[in-house]
């Protein structure tokens, strides 16, 4: 009945095809396969369904590992008799996006399951929401438990809900002791009534910081805090709060400590193949990693006390010191490409990192920069958007690139007033090549094919491979139409000459279509249709020619051209 019912509203298959999420009709083959008997547009679009997928089963559409869950989760729908959910994933172009499905049973008069509905939606964006939440509370809970300073959470009233092990470590007192015994207490007498003072204003939403006060150990001792407070709020009402405390008492044992750290960073330093420097608040480097010396031909001590701008790249100059002067001033880490020069003069794009050292005084002292060569990574990221844009058998501009040149050529025409012709043209006959020959002389004769169109342009003409034998040409700021199609004349006449691949000896020919732009209010997508249309003219009127797209109220200066320019036949 339901089925019977959508079929004679044929006005629901634009409310069907209108739906955001995808979904699918399935029926149940008498052997038990599915098959997929329609879908609205949004899963054809987002799944890449070929234009023949009713009546094909799942495993011919779906990888087989997919369709055996997939398949298995149908059965399931029908043996529970009722509607199921399922979760699964997809990876599209190294990425990975979630889907939540809903199977659908629909039984007949006789019990028997016809057909399943399936419905399913992109949760991608929840899933990234969900996992995103989940690194930051895992995140949070690993700088609480691993932060080498003094932390504890305490609730509205002041009373500890948590302690970090630096807490432990800081006062002696343990997290079991401080949940068991809530009249422990870190302050002294006068502090108590302080921190209460402190909870009052962290209610009204402040945050405070770099407070020092007294506070006293599990042995007695009394030693010196930096603290700083910051309230935990909810819809406006604080729930709670959290609390930093740094020892400022032990300078003997931190300059020890920073003796020792400068020493194991020395030591690796000494053996790292990036380049590590650390600069001073003028920008004079300070330290520079022996590694200088094999990646840039300079000795590490060459750079002690130069500018840290020294040997880059006279355009990236600037951009390296705003970096600089960001990380001095916001305290935080800070990354940045740039490129340098090494001894040779050779550019080198380098990756780096800048990490500010911060002072007891919360300035910072000096900025530790570890860099490394990207240079193979920036030639990768070239050849990738070569390929982007570049057909890989001639290396012409591909479709994507072509359009990009298409729409500029047409804004400088109506801005200037220019005329600009479209060229759509092909081999003739090139499947014959194929076929007869082989695609390696058909990828040759392409080759070719090309490489004759480019010397017939002048320069400033754009020509690209749509794909197979296929081509566009935009020739821009033209005196006069004739102008085109002398170069249309030019391209068939160049075709004359035989192509000679390998034992080969092929006599080929073009068929060119045309079509010219004055500014007018025409889309690319017209032109190229103009231009397709009068290539069909070509084609339909023997081959070996050119046709320029007129209307038919045009039709006799169509006959001059033809007359007088279209030779070789």
């Amino acid at each position: 009945m339901f089925l019977s019912a959508i079929k004679q509203y044929k006005h629901l298959q634009v409310i069907f095809d209108s739906i955001s999420d995808m979904i699918f009709f399935v029926n149940i083959r008498s052997d038990g396969m599915f098959t997929y008997a329609s879908a609205n547009e949004t899963a054809v679009r987002d799944l890449c369904l070929p234009k023949d997928f009713i009546g094909k089963t799942v495993y011919d559409i779906m990888p087989e590992h997919k369709a055996q869950k997939i398949v298995a989760h149908y059965q399931n729908a029908i043996d529970e008799r009722k509607t199921i959910s399922y979760i699964d994933t997809f990876i599209t172009e190294g990425s990975t996006h979630w889907y939540e499905s809903k199977v659908t049973p629909l039984f007949n008069q006789k019990n028997e399951c016809e057909q399943i509905v399936v419905v399913t939606r992109d949760i991608t964006e929840n899933k990234r929401k969900e996992q995103a939440l989940q690194r930051a509370k895992k995140e949070l809970e690993l700088i609480f438990m691993h932060a080498a300073d003094a932390l504890f959470t305490f609730d509205e009233m002041g009373r500890y809900l948590n302690v970090n092990p630096g807490f432990s470590i800081l006062f002696g007192w343990s997290k079991e002791e401080i949940m068991e015994h809530p009249d422990i207490t870190i302050f002294t007498e006068k502090n108590r009534e302080d921190f209460q003072t402190i909870v009052k204003t962290l209610k009204e939403g402040n945050i405070l910081k770099n407070l020092v006060c007294e506070c006293i150990t599990k042995e007695g001792n009394m030693i010196s805090i930096l603290a700083s407070y910051s309230p935990m709020m909810d819809n406006g009402v604080m729930v709670g709060g959290i609390a930093m405390y740094k020892d400022i008492t032990q300078y003997k044992i931190m300059e020890k400590l920073f003796k020792e750290s400068e020493l194991r960073f020395r030591q690796i330093a000494e053996h790292s193949s990036d380049l590590i420097r650390v600069i001073d608040k003028e920008g004079k480097i300070q330290y520079a990693s022996p590694s200088h010396e094999k990646i840039l031909g300079l000795s590490a001590d060459f750079f002690l006390n130069k500018s840290a701008l020294s040997f880059i790249h006279p355009d990236d100059m600037n951009i390296v010191q705003e970096t600089i002067e960001i990380i001095k001033r916001t305290k935080a880490k800070r990354s940045i490409e740039f490129r340098r020069l090494n001894k040779k003069g050779k550019l080198i794009w380098m990756d780096s990192i800048g990490t500010p050292i911060i002072n007891a005084n919360e300035e910072v002292d000096q900025i530790l920069f570890m860099s490394r060569d990207i240079g193979a990574k920036k030639r990768q990221e070239s050849k990738l958007k070569h390929l982007a844009y570049y057909d890989s058998l001639t290396n012409l501009p591909n479709r994507r690139l072509f359009d990009i040149q298409l729409q500029a050529a047409m804004k400088a025409s109506l801005r200037l007033k220019t005329l600009m012709a479209v060229f759509v043209l092909d081999c003739d006959h090139f499947k014959d090549v194929n076929d007869t020959y082989g695609h390696g002389v058909g990828d040759q004769v392409i080759q070719h094919f090309a490489e004759r169109i480019k010397n017939t342009l002048r320069e400033g003409d754009m020509v690209s491979r749509l794909g197979g034998d296929e081509f566009q040409m935009v020739l821009p700021d033209l005196e006069k139409e004739e102008d085109a199609v002398a170069i249309a004349q030019a391209i068939i006449d160049t075709m004359q000459i035989p192509f000679l691949i390998d034992e080969h000896r092929l006599n080929l020919t073009t068929s060119i279509g045309i079509t010219f732009y004055r500014g007018e209010t025409r889309s690319k997508k017209v032109l190229m249709e103009e231009a397709d249309k009068a290539l069909y003219q070509a084609k339909a009127g023997g081959r070996n020619m050119f046709c320029i797209y007129q209307l038919k109220k045009q039709g006799s200066r169509w006959k001059k051209f033809k007359k007088k320019f279209i030779r070789g036949r």
